[in-house]
């Protein structure tokens, strides 16, 4: 049961990276929602916080990449809106 919780947390640690670089690629962020983002980035930042308590590295650096990674997928859906 651990693999499968350590694949689980790989998988959702990186599933920004296809989205960054199919943004990076086309620049066309039009059927992108901004509000996702929006609470994607504030679900992984309270996330973080929460889970800050526990002083478990693994979950706060899976809580770290994932808030760092969203929050580069909501710079770049608002930079490429604003082309």
């Amino acid at each position: 049961m651990r693999v499968l919780g350590v694949i689980s947390t790989l998988l959702f640690t990186f599933c920004f990276i296809p989205q960054i670089i199919a943004i990076l690629k086309t620049k066309n962020v039009s059927g992108i929602s901004l509000w996702l983002w929006v609470f994607v980035v504030l679900g992984y930042l309270t996330g973080l916080l929460y889970v800050m308590s526990f002083k478990d590295t693994i979950l706060i650096a899976t809580y770290l990449i994932g808030l760092v990674l969203s929050t580069v997928t909501f710079v770049l859906v608002i930079y490429h809106r604003a082309k």
